[in-house]
């Protein structure tokens, strides 16, 4: 993990990149890191949204892969997370990348590494359908969970309110 006080030399010795960064800023931190990656290095994309791959590759010509992230968390305090649900990981190529770098063999060895650290991850060959899924979900539960300033595992135990959840 970068920091932006940290030099992009650092990013040279990389073999993986993780962009954890919020969509908008997805651009500018993989331009950032870009020219000291080595050719050698795999990018992975670990943000909500169907299209940051995408941002991703229109910074560099490396090997770039997507991943759905199902992670539950709820800040107890300040600086104090909790993780609360699932924890695991889908991991692909998006279809418009699969020309880059050995797809099979890349997501293969990133999804053991994973497993190897405990966290579920299986590879999938259709990504974009994972995203656009994790995205639906997020429509129907992140809209309810803010207006009733509610947690999911609540919300799904309350009839009505799964009832809305599912018809959106």
């Amino acid at each position: 993990v970068l920091h932006a006080d940290q030099p992009r030399a650092a990013a040279a010795a990389a073999d993986l990149v993780l962009v954890t960064v919020k969509s908008p800023d997805t651009a500018a931190a993989v331009r950032g890191i870009a020219p000291a990656l080595g050719p050698g290095a795999r990018l992975v994309s670990m943000q909500n949204g169907v299209d940051n791959a995408a941002r991703i590759a229109a910074e560099t010509a490396l090997p770039v892969y997507a991943a759905v992230v199902y992670v539950g968390t709820v800040n107890e305090a300040p600086g104090r997370v909790r993780h609360t649900g699932r924890g695991d990981l889908v991991l692909g190529v998006p279809r418009a990348l699969a020309g880059r770098g050995d797809a099979a063999g890349d997501l293969a060895a990133i999804a053991a590494l994973f497993e190897r650290a405990g966290i579920a991850c299986p590879v999938s060959r259709d990504i974009e359908s994972a995203l656009w899924s994790k995205l639906v979900l997020n429509a129907a539960f992140n809209a309810i969970s803010a207006l009733g300033n509610s947690r999911y595992g609540t919300m799904a135990q309350m009839p009505p309110v799964r009832a809305v959840m599912e018809d959106v």
